[in-house]
């Protein structure tokens, strides 16, 4: 199991995640927040007394979500990030790869004296005009899906924005205090540079961990319906029993029935 400690400046400060099982493979329908909040949700062990509890990802902030997702993905397969690009230039594909734990550390959020704002209790923040807000939560987040970037804005403000701070000159303030939430509390969205190794252009990737983790799951569900054919033919377990194997166990088990039948999945 993993344990990663959380930036939270109140309520729980580390949470636990388990493995990740066929069940939860299988569940991942999509790449939305609400996705990802659901699969960290399953995936939290809440044995431990003082730790983030399953039904609390929703509370988290876009920042310790995201460290999860990291956690998540490095645990099934690994540190290193690969895809294939097209160039904008050529239109020869050429591979990509970089280190997500370097990629998050590169992103961590700097001190509150760089960022110009004062931590205060309970989680508020307060910029130098006087203005005091707390960081969206996923709960916020899933408050704007399906609205426009700028109706998104306006109702994250609202919400986060404290009732003391609120004024008719609020507005003049909204990019500071967006752009103050974004450095404290980043999303791993974000665009990479990139050089075609045919023709040296020089380009832009775009990465979202929280896609690139769900669409990958996502992808290898051929593979998991292989693999619980293998072990359902061969060792006579229920659906319910393999799906519920950690998925490391399972692909070892499913590796060793395609070495006994000298073929492959």
């Amino acid at each position: 199991m993993n344990q990663i400690r959380l930036s939270n400046t109140h309520g729980p400060e580390w949470v636990t995640l388990r493995e990740i099982t066929g069940i939860e493979e299988q569940a991942v329908a999509n790449t939305s927040t609400l996705d990802a909040i659901q699969l960290l949700d399953a995936l939290i062990v809440s044995d431990y007394e003082g730790g983030l509890r399953q039904g609390e990802v929703v509370n988290l902030t876009p920042w310790d979500r995201e460290q999860l997702l990291a956690a998540v993905y490095m645990r099934t397969y690994g540190v290193r990030i690969e895809s294939t690009i097209k160039c904008h230039q050529c239109a020869e594909n050429f591979d990509m790869d970089f280190e997500l734990d370097r990629l998050l550390e590169s992103l961590r959020p700097g001190s509150y004296d760089a960022l110009g704002v004062t931590g205060e209790a309970n989680g508020i923040y307060r910029l130098g005009d006087g203005i005091t807000f707390r960081l969206p939560t996923g709960e916020d987040e899933c408050a704007v899906i399906g609205l426009t970037p700028e109706e998104a804005k306006a109702v994250l403000l609202e919400r986060c924005v404290q009732s003391d701070s609120k004024s008719d000159e609020l507005s003049k303030y909204s990019d500071i205090v967006q752009n103050t939430m974004e450095a404290l509390s980043p999303l791993v969205a974000l665009e990479l540079d990139a050089q075609c190794p045919e023709c040296g252009h020089d380009q832009s990737v775009y990465f979202d961990l929280q896609h690139y983790l769900l669409t990958t799951i996502q992808a290898e569900r051929k593979r998991l319906m292989q693999e619980i054919h293998a072990l359902a033919s061969n060792y006579g377990w229920s659906l319910s029993e393999i799906l519920g194997l950690p998925r490391s166990q399972r692909k070892i088990l499913a590796g060793l029935v395609e070495v006994d039948e000298g073929g492959g999945l």
